[in-house]
């Protein structure tokens, strides 16, 4: 089973758990079914692909930030991405 699988088989166990008749007048009735799909999907590892670049080096040397820049970029071409937590 891929990983993709597995995620996939977990939240649809969270959601045909669901109970859909919650009463209305609760704030928020689904909250809960969100959360734990959320809580679900972080204990599986699952991140959010952001568009960004490498934070500054914390010294101010030229060289050092040229560098690094090129070797983000050498990263990028090659496949990687930044990510970050879903939650």
């Amino acid at each position: 089973m891929t990983k993709q699988e597995e995620v996939r088989d977990g939240l649809q166990k969270i959601v045909d758990g669901y109970d859909s008749t919650l009463p209305i007048d609760k704030p928020c009735p689904h909250c809960e079914v969100v959360i734990k799909i959320l809580n679900y999907l972080h204990s599986k590892g699952v991140v959010i692909k952001v568009d960004r670049e490498l934070p500054p080096a914390p010294w101010a040397v030229y060289r050092i930030d040229e560098i690094a820049g090129k070797t983000q970029q050498s990263m990028l071409k090659a496949g990687y991405v930044a990510v970050e937590e879903l939650i």
